[in-house]
């Protein structure tokens, strides 16, 4: 059978499939949005834990208190139950802002507010997706553009990109999850999508705003930062970015002195893995993965200096061997798809993948299968078994971080493959 005859066929059956997709993606969509209405209904009139965080951190700001001592540790306790330990605000100044806006109003309205924010976003973050999907293709070196996912968006309207990937958003327990504890993961998950969408369109300040949100999560935005800064609109971005989020932290300067503040905040990051949710075997990983085999726990700050330098040091190589230099975008989803391997996080930052699913699904196509095999493991991680390996008196274990580790390790190796494979020579 000739390569014409099977073009011809593929063509077929993207336009079959056109209507059935544009028929239930609606459908699908509106599945997402009940069963999101339905894991957070129960927590409409009682504020998650996380959200009580940035609700008394702006409280406390607003008041001329810092955030970062025993005073809001104790505060905490009282009001959530859980010990924070010898210092329980681990997040950075540039928070501000977001936190003194919550603490303006009574908690259950800062928590309803959040949900509502939280699900805005996540749709925003989903639309964002959408429409970044045609060009990607035009600005990446690894994507293929004959493969059938890319011939069919090419015939879907944008509307039903938006309901696809928004329904699998809205059916992932990752964000279930984020929505139900008040987490900040949709937050920087809008801010990555906003980058992304920038970087293809080449919007520098748009790019910078999206950049500033994923820096209130440090952990992560510095991997992100670490690839840009190998491309002149990276570091254009970059560059912005540091001044919005300098901007965003002033404020928390006229309260605490900045070496105060940074010394305050040190030392509670230096506690950070002592309580209870952040333990080798509460978090994601590659530290879950060597705690699971047994191994020796060697804390949270080893494993996230090791996910900067390998992907310091992969960014690196491409950019210096001979050929073209990688593309921005295609560095910045590796790693994103790197972090989530090397660096410990928990199992709602996961949410944070949702950027590479048309990404993924627009390589060749046994790659692009593999990364669809892993996104539904994600997507579900929690429904399957435990082991009983992970089970034990005072250990707060999840089945589902394993699980996800090993599916983000899986589509890893997949954009390595395609990073690393040297490109088709053209036929005569």
């Amino acid at each position: 059978m000739s390569s014409q005859t099977l073009s011809k066929g593929g063509i077929a059956l993207d336009k079959h499939l056109r209507l059935p997709l544009t028929i239930l993606s609606p459908a699908t969509f509106a599945l997402a949005l009940a069963w999101m209405a339905f894991e957070v209904g129960p927590y409409w009139d009682v504020a998650g834990p996380d959200i009580k965080y940035f609700w008394l951190a702006g409280e406390f700001w607003t008041a001329g208190l810092t955030p970062y001592d025993k005073a809001f540790t104790a505060r905490l306790t009282e009001i959530t139950g859980i010990n924070g330990g010898a210092g329980a605000w681990n997040y950075t100044p540039n928070w501000y802002f977001i936190s003194a806006a919550l603490g303006q109003m009574d908690l259950l309205t800062a928590s309803r507010l959040w949900l509502v924010m939280n699900a805005v976003m996540l749709l925003g973050a989903s639309a964002l997706n959408a429409a970044a999907f045609r060009p990607m293709g035009e600005n990446s070196a690894v994507l293929a553009p004959a493969a059938p996912i890319n011939r069919l968006a090419a015939i879907l309207p944008l509307l039903v990109l938006f309901f696809l990937h928004g329904a699998y958003m809205g059916l992932s327990q990752p964000a279930g999850k984020t929505l139900e504890l008040g987490q900040s993961s949709m937050l920087i998950y809008f801010g990555l999508s906003l980058l992304i969408w920038s970087i293809l369109r080449e919007r520098l300040y748009a790019g910078a705003a999206g950049l500033a949100i994923v820096m209130l999560k440090p952990q992560f935005g510095a991997l992100i930062v670490t690839v840009l800064l190998f491309s002149t609109l990276g570091r254009r971005i970059t560059f912005v970015a540091a001044i919005v989020s300098i901007l965003m932290a002033l404020p928390a300067f006229l309260v605490s002195q900045p070496l105060e503040l940074a010394s305050d905040l040190l030392h509670n990051l230096g506690h950070y893995d002592g309580q209870i949710f952040n333990t080798a075997a509460s978090t994601t990983g590659l530290r879950n993965l060597v705690w699971t085999l047994g191994g020796d726990d060697i804390g949270m700050m080893s494993y996230q200096l090791m996910a900067l330098a390998f992907i310091a040091c992969v960014a690196a190589f491409l950019y210096l061997r001979r050929g073209a230099p990688p593309r921005t975008i295609d560095m910045v989803m590796f790693a994103v798809a790197a972090a989530h391997v090397f660096a410990p996080y928990h199992y709602y930052d996961f949410v944070l993948m949702g950027v590479l699913i048309y990404f993924c699904a627009s390589l060749r196509t046994a790659p692009a299968l593999i990364c669809m095999a892993a996104f539904l493991l994600i997507m579900r991680a929690g429904n399957l078994p435990n082991l009983p390996s992970l089970q034990g008196e005072g250990v707060m274990a999840y089945g589902g971080n394993l699980y996800m580790t090993l599916a983000a390790g899986m589509i890893l190796i997949v954009i390595l493959r395609e990073l690393f494979r040297k490109p088709a020579q053209p036929t005569a």
